[in-house]
């Protein structure tokens, strides 16, 4: 996490005419979409990459517990309103243990890793399959129009670029490298390509052959957060990347770290949409204003904004807090109604304070939909 002295200045830059502002939400520059959910699909040894039916809805609609003649909660759900409008599916690890996003992370996956995490994505009745139809469960339960379709994005993993043996993804009997050991960094950049288109026709060739009647494929989402700038192959690759989805329709899309290397000029390097990371959540010595100053970076740079919660928000008062900074600031700096906002929650936050008796866990997920609506009001 890089920590710039930038605040003033970008806060002074934000308040002159010539600053793009935030990357506004709902408009054709991202296919329509304003609250984008990250849903987390990678391999966990608990589960929580596995999505149902039951798991995804909460998130398609905003469901409130029906309560009886004395005023008793009961098990049953109303569901009255969409919730969020695009889902973000997305994978940290396989279940090797290897890294679709960086080797920080762990050793680099593989062929099999990104071949295991397309499977994954598409199994039956899960993950895209329960998204499909949790729409159309919300539909049942009276929500329209008829022909609402919950908008998808689908990441691509890095190919990370200490991977020397992917595999072969061409069937020529060489192993993909991804180096720039023994090889030019224009070899590097068609072995990391190829790798990627190899990836995007399985991902489309699946979607259509599932003929999703509530989902509306809109782009993909670039995992690394950062642009490895002395990586002589990076420039290149993602161009090309950014060039293959663009004549197939669809859009890049890419959720940086704080202040990340290539933030400052995310558009050169083939993004389409850029959604800025405050990191104000997870580190409880970062300072309120963190929230100020990255609302500034994503206004001065033409980014959205993360909202970002953990699983602080299910155990403590302080974690809810913080979590509710962020919608806070979001009234205060203007990027709750302008601007494209994506949701982290760890895994499933949302989900369990969605299903929790404990009114102040609860009201995050209520908090959370009267933020997407674009009316949430601070209680304090």
């Amino acid at each position: 996490m890089f920590i710039m002295g930038i605040a003033g200045s970008l806060a002074a830059a934000a308040a002159t005419p010539s600053e793009p502002g935030y990357f506004p939400p709902g408009t054709p520059k991202s296919r329509g979409a304003s609250n984008i959910i990250l849903v987390y699909t990678g391999y966990y040894s608990s589960g929580a990459g596995d999505w149902d039916v039951a798991s995804a809805l909460p998130y398609v609609a905003y469901g409130t517990p029906k309560v009886d003649e004395n005023g008793q909660r009961l098990l049953q759900m109303d569901w009255k309103d969409w919730f969020f409008d695009t889902y973000l599916f997305l994978g940290l690890q396989a279940p090797s243990g290897r890294a679709f996003d960086s080797p920080a992370r762990a050793t680099p996956a593989r062929m099999e890793d990104w071949q295991w995490y397309i499977d994954h994505l598409f199994a039956d009745g899960m993950q895209l399959d329960a998204f499909d139809q949790a729409v159309a469960l919300a539909k049942e339960r009276g929500l329209g129009p008829a022909d609402y379709r919950g908008k998808v994005i689908i990441m691509i993993p890095n190919p990370i670029t200490t991977q020397r043996d992917f595999g072969d993804v061409d069937g020529d009997g060489v192993s993909e490298d991804f180096t720039v050991i023994r090889q030019s960094s224009a070899q590097a950049t068609a072995a990391r390509t190829r790798a990627v288109q190899w990836y995007v026709r399985q991902v489309l060739a699946r979607w259509q052959a599932k003929k999703y009647q509530n989902l509306e494929l809109i782009g993909f989402y670039w995992v690394e957060e950062e642009v490895h700038m002395g990586v002589s192959s990076e420039g290149s690759t993602l161009q090309a990347v950014h060039d293959q989805l663009a004549a197939d329709g669809y859009l890049l899309f890419w959720i940086p770290w704080f202040n990340a290397p290539g933030v400052q000029n995310w558009q050169r390097w083939g993004f389409d949409v850029a959604i800025h990371q405050p990191n104000y959540m997870f580190n409880t010595s970062i300072p309120k204003s963190r929230l100020e100053e990255a609302a500034a970076i994503s206004r001065a740079k033409g980014m959205g904004v993360e909202i970002e919660a953990d699983s602080s928000i299910l155990s403590s008062e302080s974690g809810r807090q913080r979590y509710l900074d962020y919608l806070r600031a979001g009234v205060q700096f203007g990027y709750m109604n302008g601007a494209l906002k994506a949701y982290y929650q760890d895994a499933k936050a949302l989900l369990y304070a969605f299903s929790s008796l404990d009114p102040e866990v609860r009201r995050m997920y209520d908090a959370t939909y009267e933020f997407v609506k674009g009316r949430f009001v601070d209680e304090q």
